[in-house]
């Protein structure tokens, strides 16, 4: 099995959020996609993001979502991005 090109990762991600539609593709419900995280070596070794950070920089604050992550017991604010699955 061939992994699968970035032509063909770009071409489903605008499926499942919307961007595209096709009448032999039903989405029930459209996706929030995140892009790659990218962290320097030299910041992730000695000060690595937190999931605070992150969201504080990359989330709507008004949104009922940007908490739900708060739900996980294992995650809060001062968990390493870096450790998560």
């Amino acid at each position: 099995m061939e992994p699968i090109s970035t032509k063909q990762k770009c071409f489903l991600k605008t499926f499942f959020t919307a961007g595209h539609k096709n009448e032999n593709v039903t989405v029930h419900q459209h996706l929030t996609f995140a892009e790659h995280f990218f962290e320097p070596k030299i910041r992730r070794f000695f000060y690595p993001v937190t999931v605070g950070e992150y969201l504080k920089k990359n989330t709507n604050s008004d949104s009922p979502y940007a908490t739900k992550i708060d739900e996980t017991q294992w995650i809060n604010e001062k968990t390493k991005v870096n450790i998560l699955p």
